[in-house]
C-alpha cells in the first residue's frame, strides 16, 4: 500500500478480516460497505478469494477497499471515545478531496456513537466537537454560542442525523475519483453568520475562511 505521494506504507498481511469494503459503485452492493471480506465470504458461503473476486468483477473492478490496521474493535472504540481525555475533531474533517477521506466523522459520532451506542451524552459530544476543540487550539472567538463570538452553527436533529452512502465522483484532475457523502438530519449550517446550507441544499454563499491560531500568528 502507498500514500498519496507514492511512498510505501506497508505490505498486505493476508488478514482478510481487516480488509473492508470502503465504497461500492452499484446500489445493490451498498449493504456490503463497512463489512470485511471475511464477513462477506461467511455470509455468502464462499471462499475468501471467491467473495473478493466476485464483488470486484460485479463492479467492473471499481470497488474501493481499505485495509484496517487500527481501531477495528467496537468495544475498545466505545471505551476510548467515552473517555473525557480523548480528543475529537482536530483533523481537517475531510476538507481535502481524496478517495480515502472520511467526511462523515462528526455525523457518524452523533448518529452511531451517541444515539445508538450511547458512548457519551449528546451534550458531551457537541462540546468535544466544538468548544473543547477551539479551546485546545487557543481559538477564542469560536466554539461557543455567545455574544461576541463568530456564528458558526449547525442545526441538526439528534434523532435522525446519519450519513448517506458514499458516492464516487470523477471530479478531480485527470478523472480522479473524489468521495462524496451527504448527510440526513441536518437542517442548517451557518458559517461566519451566513447560511451556507438550508433545507438539504447549499446556498450560493461562500463565507468560509482560513482560521489561524496564535501559534501560526506568532510565527508570521
Amino acid at each position: 500500500m502507498t500514500d498519496r505521494l507514492g511512498r510505501v506504507r506497508g505490505l498486505f498481511n493476508r488478514r482478510w478480516d481487516l480488509v473492508q469494503v470502503f465504497m461500492t459503485t452499484k446500489g445493490q452492493n451498498r449493504h456490503l460497505e463497512g463489512k470485511t471480506i471475511e464477513q462477506i465470504a461467511q455470509e455468502q458461503n464462499k471462499s475468501i478469494m471467491d467473495a473478493f473476486l466476485d464483488l470486484s468483477l460485479d463492479e467492473d473492478l471499481q470497488t474501493c477497499f481499505q485495509a484496517i490496521d487500527r481501531n477495528h474493535d467496537p468495544k475498545v472504540q466505545k471505551h476510548i471515545l467515552g473517555s473525557a481525555y480523548t480528543v475529537i475533531g482536530t483533523s481537517d474533517g475531510g476538507g481535502r478531496p481524496h478517495t480515502a477521506d472520511r467526511h462523515e466523522t462528526s455525523t457518524h459520532l452523533l448518529g452511531h456513537w451517541v444515539r445508538e451506542q450511547q458512548a457519551m451524552t449528546l451534550e458531551q459530544a457537541v462540546y468535544r466537537l466544538t468548544g473543547k476543540t477551539a479551546l485546545m487550539h487557543d481559538i477564542t472567538d469560536r466554539g461557543f454560542i455567545a455574544a461576541g463570538k463568530i456564528a458558526d452553527i449547525t442545526i441538526f436533529d439528534p434523532d435522525t442525523i446519519a450519513e448517506k452512502p458514499r458516492e464516487p465522483s470523477a471530479t478531480l484532475p485527470g478523472g480522479g475519483i473524489e468521495v462524496k457523502r451527504e448527510a440526513v438530519g441536518i437542517d442548517y449550517v451557518v458559517v461566519n453568520g451566513t447560511v451556507l446550507y438550508e433545507g438539504g441544499q447549499l446556498t450560493d454563499a461562500l463565507p468560509g475562511q482560513i482560521i489561524r491560531g496564535p501559534l501560526y500568528q506568532a510565527r508570521a
